[in-house]
């Protein structure tokens, strides 16, 4: 089992964030990630929708002897893990944990933002956590749908972009809060600009940084750490031709990257 991949999801390119963290952690671990991009935006979804889309897709994943399923999507930790978890005989993770414990950890004034989508926001997954570590912490929830579609059309780095990107964070610069969560896998795609437009004295927070950690402890704990020599295998999947998936996932990790198209058939076996 040490051999087996680990296997990645999101609702699009948004979770190769957390997998590029997690390949520079290790380098010999084989890997499948899946962007489900013909149902992106998953923040717009019903929590009806997003389990039966990643239901579909762990089925899938299931079929390729995955060690672990990472959910590398905030929306999809909030609305499908306790289903996963319950339906399925391998392991999960998300990121909505880690995230929570980092914040609350980081925060010197016990305030703490969370820039996420409608569903993320909707659910309370954050909130609800950041409390149950610590229940006297004051919570500021922002939905920023505008910043997904911002990523995923790859058009991040223009003028007119970081000028939406500085008004999508007017709301939160009002708040007195000093550390901000990016509860969504797509925007530390954009950290850089969203740092230059938050007031200086809030600190930035990436949840998958954190859940990389918790995957080391994984494997760890379970003695699953693949320690081989060999280069790792890295399989890409996506629902959608479409060509940003690569074109961003190329650049973003650094590595020729090609995707395997996912059909609806595929995904009901």
């Amino acid at each position: 089992m040490k051999n087996d991949p680990i296997a990645f999801f999101d609702s699009g390119v948004g979770g190769l964030t957390v997998l590029k963290e997690f390949m520079k952690e290790f380098p010999n671990e084989n890997v499948i990630f899946v962007g489900d991009e013909i149902h992106m935006p998953y923040g717009e979804k019903t929590n009806d929708q997003i389990i039966d889309y990643t239901y579909k897709i762990s089925k899938f994943l299931q079929t390729k002897n995955v060690k672990l399923i990472v959910i590398a999507c905030n929306t999809a930790t909030a609305a499908a893990l306790p289903y996963l978890e319950e339906h399925f005989d391998i392991p999960f993770l998300g990121v909505i944990e880690a995230g929570s414990q980092e914040a609350v950890k980081v925060s010197k004034n016990k305030k703490i933002g969370i820039i996420a989508t409608n569903s993320t926001v909707k659910s309370n997954s954050y909130k609800d956590n950041i409390k149950s570590i610590e229940a006297e912490i004051d919570v500021h929830q922002f939905a920023k749908p505008n910043l997904v579609s911002l990523v995923e059309n790859g058009d991040y780095k223009s003028t007119k972009s970081k000028k939406m990107v500085a008004n999508n964070l007017i709301d939160v610069n009002q708040t007195d809060i000093d550390t901000l969560v990016l509860g969504c896998t797509h925007f530390p795609i954009i950290e850089n600009i969203i740092k230059q437009e938050l007031s200086p004295n809030i600190k930035v927070i990436d949840p998958g940084v954190e859940l990389v950690r918790k995957i080391e402890l994984f494997l760890k704990r379970n003695d699953l750490k693949n320690e081989t020599s060999e280069m790792p295998i890295y399989k890409f999947y996506t629902t959608s031709h479409n060509s940003n998936f690569k074109q961003i996932g190329s650049k973003w990790l650094n590595i020729d990257l090609d995707e395997i198209y996912l059909s609806e058939d595929d995904l009901n076996l």
